[in-house]
């Protein structure tokens, strides 16, 4: 037997769903079968874990190797009083922030992805895994971008901030300076030259994601880097507008990420 979850501790998981108590705890909600499976063999993330005890007992081979004081069995009404999808899934999980008590070491990076300022918790979390994806050392999230352990962001991010370094720059971007000393820095914008036309750098790079509807509003991104450029994905500007920013920072990603681009 599982120990039933305690009023308390729902009363301390749905505090969660709010940033500033996600920050004084260094904690945050995870959700999902998919995303546990992600989670499940990296030591350190799980705080507790939420589930059915009927769902526990017919996959059990899925929480082999879990010390049980982990899980607290739950009913689908408080799982659906914690959850913030629709329709809830059967296992629900509280991780502790494991980025939070590492300091970036930006010497030893070669490739960083700065999100300046983006607000959308989708277009973040797509950015996210796929910066995981092609092997970028971290994401740093601007002090006014959405807050990485928004429920969102994680659902999207499909577990990828748990191989990926996350860092939250809350020291009004010191961490931005700090990153940009020795980087060559290339910003998405619709007024710069074709990625296609990178020649690349001997740089460490930084891509530097803006806000959706500013950009790069009220900061001049070319103070801060050894060098800098703005770059554009050319497309069919007269079929569409523009490109959402978790599809051209994705572009970005890739592009850069290249083996060539570092020769």
């Amino acid at each position: 037997m599982i120990r039933p979850v305690s009023r308390s501790e729902i009363f301390h998981f749905q505090k969660l769903k709010q940033k500033k108590f996600r920050k004084e705890f260094n904690q945050f909600i995870g959700e999902g079968l998919n995303l546990f499976r992600q989670v499940k063999n990296l030591p350190g993330w799980f705080h507790f874990i939420l589930v059915e005890e009927s769902f526990y007992f017919q996959n059990s081979d899925e929480f082999a190797g879990l010390p049980l004081n982990l899980f607290r069995s739950v009913s689908k009404k408080e799982l659906a009083d914690l959850s913030e999808t629709e329709n809830p899934q059967p296992v629900l999980f509280i991780l502790h922030n494991r980025h939070q008590q590492f300091q970036p070491d930006f010497s030893a990076m070669q490739r960083v992805l700065y999100l300046f300022g983006l607000q959308d918790p989708g277009n973040a979390g797509t950015l996210l895994r796929t910066a995981a994806w092609f092997g970028w050392d971290a994401v740093i999230f601007s002090h006014d971008s959405v807050d990485w352990t928004n429920p969102k962001v994680i659902r999207s991010s499909m577990g990828s901030f748990a191989s990926c370094p996350v860092y939250e720059d809350n020291r009004e971007r010191s961490l931005f300076a700090l990153t940009g000393k020795s980087m060559a820095g290339y910003f998405l914008d619709m007024d710069g030259d074709s990625i296609h036309q990178i020649k690349g750098t001997k740089h460490p790079v930084c891509l530097v994601v803006g806000n959706e509807a500013n950009g790069f509003s009220g900061f001049d991104p070319f103070s801060v880097f050894s060098e800098s450029k703005k770059l554009h994905i050319p497309g069919h500007t007269d079929r569409v507008e523009s490109l959402n920013a978790g599809i051209a920072g994705s572009i970005a990603l890739f592009q850069l990420a290249g083996n060539n681009y570092f020769g």
